[in-house]
């Protein structure tokens, strides 16, 4: 009888199971796992389960909400969780943790968590395409996705707050586009950041006359001498 090849069913998670190695701890003397190790493991797992899910090729929009709990020592075996938390048009926003356990005693414990965007892209034209919705079907599959959707990202907030409707100018596509940029916690974040309960979002428009130019002139319009220094 002849084998036919049978479509995998689509499913919204993916687990990797493997044991850290001495070559995945930074130094010699180093409590456990590098970070960025484990981050590369997390970045595997994730695309895995993207792809599995949209059947595309997909690139990273976002990665955040890491979480190191302890470290992972070499020897240990290690699991890395992906499963699907909700989906966009053409994203798909995936949890991601990390547990390891000893061999000899096989209790997982959580080492590492953290958020990982992916988007699903049409390799022809290089634009985004969509995917799948995800619909959650358990009670945990439903508290993950509200978890999802309350970490708004920096657009949307910027969007919702209806300051581009009183200032015009913060409009992307107007005249000013380019003077403006956002920014959380005095740090400049890109439009797709994803924002934190109680961040402070703030907006900074470029200077548009040199501050010492504006001196200049004003004090020429009134017939007065530049200060002592003044250039």
């Amino acid at each position: 009888m002849p084998n036919t090849p049978v479509a995998a069913e689509r499913s919204p998670s993916v687990t990797l199971r493997f044991m850290a190695s001495p070559t995945d701890v930074l130094h010699h003397g180093a409590q456990g796992v590098s970070g960025g190790r484990v981050l590369e493991w997390i970045d595997k797992a994730a695309y895995a389960c993207a792809v599995q899910w949209s059947g595309q090729y997909c690139v990273t929009a976002y990665v955040g909400h890491i979480h190191f709990t302890r470290p992972i020592p070499s020897g240990h075996i290690v699991e890395v969780r992906s499963r699907i938390a909700m989906t966009g048009r053409s994203s798909m926003h995936i949890i991601n943790e990390v547990l390891s356990a000893d061999p000899r005693e096989g209790i997982f414990t959580r080492a590492c968590d953290c958020l990982v965007i992916f988007v699903a892209k049409d390799p022809a034209t290089g634009k985004s395409t969509p995917v799948p919705p995800f619909v959650p079907e358990t009670d945990e599959q439903r508290r993950v996705e509200e978890a999802a959707k309350s970490r708004i990202e920096l657009r949307q907030a910027i969007e919702a707050s209806g300051l581009m409707q009183e200032v015009p100018d913060l409009n992307p596509q107007g005249p000013a586009r380019g003077m403006w940029h956002a920014g959380v916690w005095g740090r400049r974040q890109a439009p797709g950041h994803v924002l934190l309960q109680g961040d402070r979002v703030e907006l900074v428009r470029g200077l548009q006359v040199d501050p010492k130019e504006a001196r200049r002139v004003r004090y020429r319009a009134q017939g007065e001498k530049l200060p002592k220094g003044f250039h």
